[in-house]
């Protein structure tokens, strides 16, 4: 499993007390959501390159990008609709380039790079939200918690002849266990246009 960089107090939080409940929140605002696609030009990629994703505001969030870009990496790889080159392939190329992952903000860059990967499109995004809620309800004296975490990113495919944007997708997604499963699912949501759900 991809780990998060986080440890369970990763964000600052604010504290509020409800009766009887504490609630612990902090994090980063939800990603802004959005759908763009060309089905046409998607329907003839197949082979793509997935680049280091834009990490996440704040300390806490230093190589995020690239455990979600990892994730992105993943769920492609499991499906019959993509052919995902080797991120070491990648990383020798960008190197050669003396390229870093801020390099690859520019869609144009980010195509050239796709070309000489020999991939006819590259993958590239950012990572937005990561907060989570804790909940203390006690029942009696006894304290029962629970917490929400919460991961968002968007995405964008580029076409690397011309290196047009011909995908582009905003999600977030929760879950009670971990920032790696809400992250899960946050991909999952991104990538649900192209290869569909897995929950």
């Amino acid at each position: 499993m991809l780990g998060f960089p986080f440890t369970t107090f990763a964000c600052a939080g604010l504290v509020r007390l409800l009766i009887p409940v504490f609630l612990v929140w902090g994090g980063c605002s939800a990603p802004r959501k959005e759908l763009v696609i060309d089905t046409g030009r998607i329907a003839q990629i197949r082979r793509v390159a997935v680049l280091p994703f834009a990490d996440g505001p704040g300390a806490n969030a230093v190589n995020l990008g690239n455990a979600v870009a990892g994730l992105v990496v993943d769920r492609l790889s499991r499906s019959d609709r993509f052919r995902v080159i080797e991120r070491s392939q990648l990383k020798s190329i960008m190197d050669e380039l003396d390229m870093k992952a801020s390099d690859m903000i520019d869609p144009a860059t980010a195509a050239k790079v796709g070309k000489l990967a020999g991939v006819e499109a590259v993958i590239m995004g950012s990572v937005s939200q990561y907060d989570f809620d804790k909940t203390v309800v006690y029942i009696y004296i006894i304290p029962v918690v629970s917490w929400s975490y919460r991961v968002g990113a968007s995405v964008r495919i580029i076409d690397v002849n011309g290196g047009d944007v011909i995908f582009a997708h905003s999600a977030s997604g929760s879950s009670s266990a971990d920032y790696t499963n809400a992250g899960v699912r946050a991909v999952d949501k991104l990538l649900a246009p192209l290869v569909g759900r897995t929950n």
